[in-house]
């Protein structure tokens, strides 16, 4: 077995996979057996979550910050390269809460080699029926393939922390506009880090003339610079975009996209990713607005 890392050791013991199903039974028994109240499994909604190593201290904060808002079946796939499908190993975790009911939610991880088709397999045998799934597709490669196209099929939302913006950025019209994607929501993680940005620039624009400062990006485009942009491209009328009530311009003075407005000068900070994550599973529903920025997204160059 391998070593678990420090950030994950909340996780519990690493065991054989074959012994998941077993271990679950086991651990819902003791926790019956050892104490005097009801204790009631919770689950609102199914969230598979792929990742294959990497950030894995920032994935590690989300899914332990979901533990104490959202109650779920949570089953994390870390795909490890050269591991052996027989080699795969586990680890189980529930979160119990106790007000008069021990109230308890479950997290998995399993850890397993690059076989698309049986982790896809393992993952839908493994959620709850009848509630809905979403998919955190962390760092885990192109949005495509058996794996992700058979896992987000299930899925209602779909949250991508891409490994490649420019990349992610021209497959996002595919996924959206596909006629049979259409009851799925797909969006990259940083546009709801972006949420408390869009509320600020929002609020300035009914105040007064704003502007827009970006990073002036010398190689590749930025995720943050490309969505506030786009953004404001689609609910800013042309009128606006063209006269000096709201300015975009890029510039070397500035490290990171500020507001610059009557009221004041101030950066606008990335939210967190467990923030962004939480926003995200409240409302997992296909965003109008971004639905029209795809359509720019699709004629941009990145």
């Amino acid at each position: 077995m391998s070593h678990p890392s420090l950030s994950s050791t909340y996780l519990g013991e690493e065991f054989p996979l074959t012994e998941l199903v077993k271990r679950f039974r086991e651990e819902w028994a003791r926790r019956r057996d050892h104490t005097d109240t009801p204790v009631t499994r919770v689950a609102s909604f199914n969230l598979l979550v792929v990742s294959q190593g990497e950030d894995e201290e920032r994935l590690v904060e989300v899914l332990k910050g979901l533990m104490e808002s959202h109650p779920a079946r949570v089953i994390w796939t870390k795909m490890m390269e050269g591991r052996k499908w027989e080699d795969s190993t586990a680890r189980l975790h529930l979160e119990c809460g106790c007000d008069g009911v021990q109230v308890c939610s479950e997290q998995v991880q399993i850890c397993c080699g690059q076989q698309p088709e049986r982790v896809a397999s393992l993952l839908l045998s493994l959620i709850h029926e009848g509630l809905p799934t979403h998919l955190l597709w962390w760092k885990s490669g192109p949005t495509e393939g058996p794996l992700f196209e058979r896992i987000s099929d299930r899925s209602q939302l779909v949250l991508v922390e891409p490994n490649d913006w420019p990349s992610f950025a021209q497959s996002l019209p595919d996924l959206w506009l596909t006629c049979d994607r259409q009851e799925h929501a797909f969006y990259p993680l940083i546009w709801y880090q972006l949420t408390e940005a869009r509320q600020k620039i929002a609020y300035a624009y009914g105040e007064g003339d704003i502007e827009l400062a970006l990073p002036k990006q010398t190689n590749s485009s930025t995720a943050e610079a490309d969505l506030l942009t786009i953004w404001l491209e689609t609910l800013l009328p042309h009128s606006a975009r063209t006269s000096s009530r709201a300015r975009i311009v890029s510039t070397a003075e500035c490290t990171e996209p500020t507001l610059n407005s009557a009221m004041h000068k101030q950066p606008l900070l990335l939210q967190s990713p467990l923030d962004a994550v939480r926003a995200a599973l409240n409302r997992p529903t296909r965003d109008p607005v971004f639905k029209k920025m795809i359509e720019l997204i699709k004629e941009r160059d990145f």
